[in-house]
């Protein structure tokens, strides 16, 4: 459950000057569970936190804290255990080529050591309206070394108005029965129909436009 709102007033009152371009706040509150068929099951509740600068219509910028409750959030176990979800750092970083393609890129990395550093890479190409196409390589941890495996992933976003569905193609450590495909759906409040102009579009007054 995500919340999120322009703070550059606010950020612009508190260090007394003028910031030039766009700048969001939001809070995640997340609930975990898992479980291991008839054997046990965990839950857990824990927040991320997140900044986004959006200086021009080409570059953004973000900052999230990933499970900022740390210790406080784990996952309880049936059986008694407990699995500490690991609060880590994550700075992205987008380019958008043109109004249809974007590039982005970020890393993740805890202070504390506890848990390795790693890239993701990933493009999308918006082919209109309604439908996004999605690329990546990423890195994860791995179980049995102090490097980090890669992998390529993919996926789509299907968009009418502020309805999503969105599709993931994820697979681990080269090995198909741990491909994991994720389908999300979403609604964004007052969101307008995003149009995708081709390179001659025109107007009604014959004029080129974006």
């Amino acid at each position: 459950l995500s919340y999120g709102l322009s703070i550059k007033e606010f950020l612009s009152g508190a260090f007394n000057c003028n910031i030039e371009g766009k700048v969001f706040g939001g809070v995640s509150a997340k609930y975990f569970q898992k479980g291991v068929t008839d054997l046990a099951v965990g839950n857990g509740v824990n927040a991320d936190l997140g900044l986004l600068y959006i200086p021009n219509e080409y570059w953004s910028i973000g900052l999230a804290q990933k499970n900022v409750l740390g210790a406080a959030g784990p996952i309880n176990w049936d059986t008694g255990a407990r699995d500490e979800l690991t609060s880590y750092t994550t700075l992205g970083l987008g380019y958008a080529i043109n109004q249809a393609w974007k590039i982005l890129t970020d890393y993740d990395f805890s202070f504390s050591n506890k848990r390795m550093g790693l890239f993701h890479v990933g493009t999308e190409y918006r082919l209109d309206s309604y439908l996004t196409l999605r690329c990546g390589w990423e890195q994860i941890n791995n179980a049995v070394s102090d490097k980090p495996y890669d992998h390529i992933t993919a996926g789509l976003s299907l968009r009418l108005g502020g309805l999503s569905v969105d599709y993931a193609y994820q697979p681990y450590y080269g090995m198909t029965e741990d491909t994991t495909q994720y389908i999300s759906f979403g609604y964004i409040f007052g969101a307008e129909q995003l149009t995708i102009y081709s390179a001659d579009a025109t107007d009604e007054g014959g004029q080129n436009v974006k």
